[in-house]
């Protein structure tokens, strides 16, 4: 579990840096990734964590999904 964490961890710095596209990485269509991003940026006031889109989501993404698409906003 760890190994995956970490593979996606690094995953997200690649499209937040713009070297890699979060459709490269999840394999979602435009309206889930939409969907996820609208999420992240209604809870702004979380400051970007995780949890508060989960839990808004109803658990519907991984996390791992979740820190990829929230890394896309950034790009």
């Amino acid at each position: 579990l760890d190994d995956i964490s970490t593979v996606y961890s690094h995953l997200s710095k690649s499209i937040e840096q713009g070297e890699i596209l979060v459709n490269d990485v999840v394999k979602l269509d435009e309206q889930q990734i939409s969907l996820i991003q609208n999420a992240f940026l209604e809870t702004a006031a979380e400051e970007g964590r995780l949890k508060p889109v989960f839990d808004a989501l109803d658990g519907l993404y991984n996390y791992e999904v979740l820190r990829c698409v929230r890394a896309s906003i950034a790009v």
